[in-house]
């Protein structure tokens, strides 16, 4: 018998005898399997392990967060935690920060976030307040790009309404407006005719944040709009007792 067939032969005779032994032993075998497999996932989540024997709240933050973002977090703040005290400091943070975005933040910026996220004005961000600026980090982003994309609808309607003028292909594209911008009699008609109508009060207040937003006489650049507003996202949106 060649070692390949005898091979085959106690393969199958070991299946056999362990059919024969019952359901009783691979039970035991899946218990065993799955508690392995749990302290596994506890020794590759050390992170985890540390909000559990804190009795973090999961579940007041997992309204916001999945579960696995809220230990990814937990990894960030430790890491903005240079000392290790156990809440962020000021210093701490004006580090960090600069080392993520490769660049000097101002007092001004530490002041801001520490304005919206240090609920017991201690001056340093504990790990609750800490997901809240990651919160407001996460909303202004999805405002971000909301907005964008609603200008960037409004861009592309008027460079095809112009496209589509009379003689425009014996044109160049000079009179298209530039990237990012929209021209402003466009734009205000829009707004006017789009959705739920613009007071003349909302309009006159639009047209003063256009002004002050990069925009020029003719044209209003967006981006430099959406930038500017959705950098503010206010803790009042969310509520405070349910984050302390």
């Amino acid at each position: 018998m060649s070692f390949k067939k005898l091979r085959s032969r106690l393969s199958s005779k070991g299946s056999a005898k362990s059919d024969r032994k019952g359901g009783a032993t691979k039970d035991a075998s899946s218990d065993i399997k799955l508690k392995v497999a749990e302290e596994a996932k506890i020794r590759e989540n050390p992170f985890e392990n540390k909000l559990i024997e804190s009795n973090f709240d999961f579940a007041k933050w997992e309204k916001y967060f999945p579960r696995e973002t809220i230990i990814s977090h937990k990894e960030t703040f430790d890491s903005f935690d240079i000392d290790e005290g156990g809440t962020i400091s000021r210093a701490e943070l004006q580090t960090s920060i600069a080392h993520i975005r490769g660049r000097t933040v101002t007092e001004g910026e530490v002041d801001a976030i520490l304005h919206k996220c240090d609920l017991n004005s201690d001056g340093e961000l504990g790990f609750s307040e800490f997901l809240l600026m990651m919160l407001t980090v996460s909303e202004s982003e999805k405002a971000y790009h909301e907005l964008y994309e609603a200008f960037g609808v409004f861009e592309t309607i008027e460079k095809e309404l112009i496209k589509k003028r009379p003689g425009h292909q014996h044109q160049s594209h000079r009179n298209l407006p530039p990237e990012g911008a929209i021209s402003r009699s466009f734009l205000l008609q829009a707004l006017k005719g789009h959705g739920e109508p613009l007071s003349e009060e909302e309009l006159t207040h639009f047209i003063n944040v256009m002004e002050s937003s990069g925009s020029d006489e003719s044209h209003f650049h967006y981006p430099f709009f959406v930038e500017s507003i959705t950098g503010e996202v206010h803790v009042s949106s969310f509520r405070r007792s349910d984050l302390m």
